[in-house]
Formats: C-alpha cells, structure tokens, sequence
C-alpha cells in the first residue's frame, strides 16, 4: 500500500490513512466527480490520484478558471458590435420528459470507448432512469417468483406447483425475440428519421443564411441582419412546435423567450413570435417576404425560395413522426406478450432451480422489459434529442457567417486592389513591348541552328550553286 500511494509511507502504514487514501481512488474510478477529475488530469489538470483535498483544490482551481473565461467573454461581448451573442449554455430544464440525449465529441467518444465503462456504468446502474421504469414490474415477476418458491417450502410436496413445462417456452422463444426485434428496429428508424430531418432544418437554414450574406448588396444591411435574426429564430421555434403544444403554458413560452434572447433576437421579435399561432411557419412566411423585397435577381430568389420550401419540407417530416406514433395495438400486444410470458416463465423457472430462480427472473425480466422500454423511448426522438443545444450551436454558427462574410468582403476589397496594380503593371510592361518591338528592323531571319540541322536531315542538304535552289 506505501509504495502505491495509499498508506503513508513515513508512519510505517497506518491503517486510517490508507483506507482513506483507497476510498479516495475508489471514488475516482466509481463516481461520476472521479470521472471529471480524471478528464481534467489527462487535459493538463495535474493529478486526481491523491486526497481529497487535492481533488477539493483542483475542482476550485477549474470553477476559477471557467468563472475567468466567462469574465472575458462576457467583457469581450460588451464591446462587440454584433447582436448580444449568449454567455452560457441554455438550460436543459426546458428539455420535457426522458430527454436525456447529448452531443457527443472527441472526449466523450473516448469515454464511451474506455476499457473500464463496464464499471463505470455499473456504478450508476441504480440511478438509470431506464432501469427506474423498469424495475417495478420486474420485482413484481421476482416477488411472484419467491411466492412461488414459499409456497413450495410451507406445503406438503404434494400440493407443491409442479411448474409449467419448459420446452413450451423454448419454442416461444423464437417468437418472443422477433417481436421485440421488430419492434426496436422500427423505433430506431423512427429515431434516425427524426434525427435526419432535425439536421436537414439545420444544413438548411445555415445555406439559407449562406445565400444571403454573399448576394445581398451592401445597401441591403438591414434586410440581411432582419434576415439572419429570423434565421437564428427558426431552429428554436421548430423545437419549441415539436416539444410543446401550440397553446403552451406561460412558463413554457417564456423557455423560448430566453432561448431566442440568448441568440441575439431582438425583443420585438421575440413577441411577434411567441404571439404566433404557427411559429416555424411565422418565421418561414418573413423569410420568404424578404426575399422578395430584396433586389435580387429572380433567379437568385427562386434558389432562396426552394431552400424555404425545404424547410417546410423536413419540417413536415418532423411533425409526421411526432403526430403519428407506430400503431398503437402493436406496441400493446408486445406489452401484453412480454409480461404474460414473462408470468409463466416465473412458474416455468422457479419449481426447478428453487431460490435461484428469484434472482433470475428478476435477471431475465429487467433485460427483456428494458428492451421494450427502450423501443418505446425512442418511438418519439425528439423528447430524447437535444434539440436546445442543437439549435444554439446553430444560431452561434450563423453569426459566425456573418463575421467571416465581413471578412472575407475586406480581403475581397484588398485582392481587386491588388489585381488592379497587377493589371496596371501588365499593360505598361505590354505597352513597352510593343513599342520596342515597332522600333526594329523587320527583316527575315535565319532559322535556329536547331531548326536548320533538322531540315537537313529531313530534306538534304539545302546549299545548292543555284539561286533559284537557294
């Protein structure tokens, strides 16, 4: 223990000391803190693996650092002529139900491919929401189970529950697993449709704001920035439709209130919205209007017309799959299927292996519970997406669009002035050309030494005692 670190080495190993030492590294591997700090170790952070005051001085060191940058960033955007940019993450309370999905980056990745997730995830095994829905239908299955198993111990072997053949339940089998494959497949397209159309809206309204930022003209400041404020505005409006009913409670609305203020839109925008019937389809009407009051060519307006009707397009997709689920007998008769076969596998399992089959069937029915509550989670993608995020970092996009169309403009600017003085240069170098070439005598010359050996040996020699020859 003193040569790893966990008892301390000058008192010889005392015994205190090394159990705190083990439950501070135990806390590292199994809690969630541990897990952070581990992270923050492997990005420079310095080391996790001591006491709890270290772990206690590093958190306070990383909650400094963040309160800094978001000092610097709040003072950094005072100063910018942008729209208000947001200063923090939208609050994932406005997220209903279930939704527990996240964006997934390079460090995540890296955790969901550790080699210890199986321990990591097992230390949060009871605090899984998928196993809370669960798991009361699955005592109850184990509770029958050690009726069962009681009941075979109180009364004579006589009367004891002989249980219920078990080759029935093999040949089930087969098709208790098809009906559950077919099910968790077709949510799970479901779930890749929703994502897809979601991400479509987004490509969409980013090529939409690319559009407008190179083909409006200067003059048209204005209409651009009424045009990228509405566009920053769609993605919230489009999950607040699918996430919530169209007449929402205050508190709700008041959600994208804050949402659309954190992006830059101005407040009489945002009641102009929130006071729409339809937002999404609000906000599409003013995008189209604005196109048309711009002074583009009809050609460049049909293409920014035909991006609005792909949003309206996907948006439509997105309000099929949130208004028409799978049929709902379907997903009962799996309901129905699993817990009555579930039933009899507790008279099936129980006689036989006795208080083992407790255990076991409380086994058997989480997992096989816990695929149909997934199947029936993900039915419905948008309450599991995280479609606040989602949007956010897409309206941060957009006027980071507009920063680099400024940007881009200035270079614009200082290439034709280059290319100017390069021109300029070229026709006078040209012009002295010219003149110098008018100046000489124009008179024939000999070919190239190159020229004349190659006649030579195609045609003969060309020197002849003739003038005429010559």
């Amino acid at each position: 223990g003193a040569s790893f670190g966990w008892l301390p080495p000058a008192s010889g190993g005392c015994a205190m000391g090394g159990l705190d030492r083990l439950k501070s590294r135990l806390k590292g591997v199994f809690t969630k803190e541990g897990r952070e700090a581990k992270r923050w170790a492997k990005r420079g952070g310095g080391n996790t693996l001591g006491t709890r005051e270290d772990d206690a001085r590093e958190r306070s060191e990383r909650q400094q650092q963040q309160q800094q940058a978001q000092g610097h960033g709040q003072h950094h955007n005072s100063t910018n002529d942008e729209p208000g940019l947001p200063q923090a993450d939208h609050d994932d309370s406005s997220r209903p139900r279930y939704n527990t999905g996240f964006r997934f980056d390079r460090e995540k990745w890296d955790e969901h491919r550790a080699e210890g997730r199986y321990w990591q995830w097992a230390s949060t095994l009871l605090g899984s929401r998928l196993i809370r829905r669960t798991l009361p239908p699955a005592i109850f299955l184990a509770a029958l189970a050690l009726g069962i198993q009681l009941f075979n111990v109180v009364v004579p072997e006589a009367y004891a529950i002989k249980g219920l053949p078990l080759r029935s339940f093999a040949l089930s089998t087969t098709f208790v697993g098809l009906l559950l494959v077919f099910r968790t497949n077709g949510s799970y397209q479901r779930f890749q449709n929703g994502l897809n159309s979601f991400i479509e809206c987004l490509y969409a309204n980013r090529n939409l704001v690319r559009q407008a930022l190179s083909w409006l003209t200067p003059e048209e400041a204005l209409l651009r920035d009424r045009f990228l404020e509405y566009s920053a505005a769609w993605g919230f409006c489009l999950t607040y439709h699918l996430l919530y009913d169209k007449e929402g409670d205050p508190a709700e609305v008041q959600k994208l209130r804050n949402a659309l203020a954190s992006v830059g839109v101005r407040p009489i925008t945002i009641d102009r919205i929130a006071t729409a019937h339809n937002r999404p389809t609000y906000v599409a009407q003013t995008l189209s209007l604005l196109v048309s009051r711009s002074s583009l060519s009809e050609q460049k307006k049909t293409e920014m017309d035909r991006v609005i009707t792909q949003l309206m397009s996907t948006m439509g997709q997105c309000e099929r799959l949130r208004q028409h689920p799978i049929p709902v007998s379907y997903t009962r008769l799996t309901s129905y299927t699993l817990l009555f076969w579930s039933l009899g596998l507790a008279f099936a399992i129980t006689p036989p292996l006795g208080w083992a089959g407790v255990p076991l069937i409380l086994f058997l029915s989480l997992a096989l519970l816990g695929i149909e509550d997934v199947g029936v989670q993900i039915e419905e993608p948008f309450s599991y997406l995280p479609l606040w995020q989602m949007c956010r970092a897409n309206s941060l996009e957009l006027w980071e669009m507009k920063r680099q169309a400024l940007d881009i403009a200035r270079s614009q600017a200082a290439w034709d002035s280059e290319l100017a003085d390069s021109m300029t240069l070229w026709q006078t170098t040209q012009q002295g050309f010219d003149s110098s070439v008018a100046a000489e005598d124009v008179m024939p010359r000999a070919p190239p030494l190159y020229l004349a050996d190659a006649m030579r040996r195609d045609y003969g020699d060309t020197t002849s005692s003739s003038e005429d020859d010559r």
